[in-house]
């Protein structure tokens, strides 16, 4: 897998938001998204970043089931 090495690599990487969703996005989801609560493969990203579960209606962030789910 690539990883930024160090801190000056993390913000160059990720300077904003959408960078880091995306680099997410291909970390979890790298045949395509699969919805974790019903293991749908129809999906659709939101404006702010976020997927539409197409089967369950719910809404996913790249980090849910993840120990970093729910932060704030």
């Amino acid at each position: 897998m690539h990883y930024p090495r160090n801190w000056e690599e993390l913000i160059a990487w990720f300077a904003e938001d959408d960078e880091c969703r995306d680099y997410l996005d291909w970390l979890r989801w790298s045949q395509g998204f699969v919805c974790p609560h019903c293991g749908s493969r129809k999906g659709w990203r939101r404006v702010d970043g976020r997927w539409d579960c197409g089967k369950c209606r719910r809404i996913v962030t790249q980090t849910a089931g993840t120990i970093f789910d729910n932060r704030t």
